[in-house]
């Protein structure tokens, strides 16, 4: 019965000296990963923000960023903004969902967006692999990034100043 609880306490000792470092070193692995993919999707929302467009070689620059992670998932762009209509002489809300939007930079090459128009960018999914799986024993392996703002002053209006 000695013999066996000995064997017993040194497997244990074995698992908590082996499992512990790998978990802590994959948990913090993903906290940085976590930490450079929210960083990089606000700088891609804020060079949106400050320059008014974005091109197609921006948005597969930052597709290309997001999949180097290996996350199940996606991004999603969206906006909502005010159009002037001359021929009936007035404002109208335009929602553009994602679909629309990678829709115009597939077929244009860029999208140019209005002073004021607003703009979410949301990037989700979840982590894989072993050192992500890993993370999953102390806490969800899911991220949320959600972030935007308002197309700035920076930039030339390109419809007409309001009445």
């Amino acid at each position: 019965m000695k013999a066996f609880s000995g064997l017993v306490e040194i497997l244990a000792a074995v698992a908590v000296m082996f499992l512990y470092p790998v978990i802590s070193m994959a948990q913090k692995q993903s906290v940085i990963e976590e930490l450079l993919l929210r960083t990089r999707t606000e700088q891609f929302a804020d060079q949106i923000r400050t320059h008014g467009y974005l091109s197609l070689e921006e948005y597969e620059k930052f597709q290309r960023f997001y999949q180097s992670f290996e996350i199940t998932g996606g991004i999603e762009l969206e906006t909502v903004g005010n159009r002037y209509d001359s021929q009936i002489g007035s404002w109208y809300d335009v929602i553009a969902t994602n679909e629309e939007l990678t829709g115009e930079l597939e077929e244009k090459g860029m999208i140019r967006f209005c002073q004021g128009d607003s703009l979410k960018i949301t990037v989700s999914g979840s982590f894989k692999g072993t050192g992500r799986i890993l993370r999953g024993v102390y806490g969800a392996a899911e991220i949320l990034i959600e972030t935007g703002g308002v197309i700035r002053d920076e930039i030339e209006p390109i419809y007409p100043a309001l009445p």
